[in-house]
């Protein structure tokens, strides 16, 4: 009897790191184990290196979070969408989502999380965010690449300078390692 459990606390010693990773998925429906975008976010910040970090706040308006994640509202679509340079279609169909914006300047580093609604195809809207990132006239200041992440039902994009851009993806990569990813320079 001792044995016997014994081994079953080695067998779950073993198996426990599977299924807790927040991107471990089945193949064949390739989703992520997330319960929102928030929590994607959360994950993938709480990888990254802290000395890589850039002061941050999360979130929109008065609910703003300093130094994290924080949740967006889809209420407004348009004003979403606005803010976080992605096409009205990817707010219209994300269930939640989530944010962080460079503290001192939104085109140095800014990502937002996607959740999809059912249904909904992130790969689609995963490259029509690229286009519409490719085709905007920035004012004042350019960033200097884009990510856009998509797996299941969620899509995650990350514009800005490259110092600032380059440590958040190798966390997403970290955290989310079968999750596709669209890479490019803004010009």
């Amino acid at each position: 009897m001792k044995k016997i459990r014994t081994l079953m606390m080695l067998l779950a010693l073993v198996l426990m790191p599977i299924g807790a990773a927040g991107c471990s998925s089945p193949k064949s429906d390739n989703a992520l184990a997330f319960d929102d975008a928030q929590q994607m976010m959360e994950e993938v910040w709480n990888v990254q290196d802290e000395q890589s970090k850039p002061a941050v706040f999360g979130g929109m308006g008065m609910d703003a979070a300093e130094g994290e994640p924080g949740d967006v509202s889809l209420e407004d679509p348009a004003a979403a969408a606005t803010a976080y340079n992605v096409p009205e279609d990817l707010v219209k169909s994300s269930e939640n989502a989530s944010s962080m914006m460079n503290a001192m300047m939104s085109n140095a580093f800014t990502v937002s999380a996607w959740e999809l609604k059912e249904g909904k195809d992130a790969k689609a809207l995963a490259e029509q965010t690229e286009k519409q990132l490719k085709e905007t006239p920035w004012i004042c200041t350019t960033p200097e690449e884009y990510a856009i992440g998509y797996q299941g039902r969620f899509v995650i994009v990350v514009y800005g300078y490259s110092d600032q851009v380059k440590p958040f993806v190798e966390a997403l990569e970290k955290t989310c390692p079968d999750m596709e990813l669209i890479r490019g320079a803004i010009q």
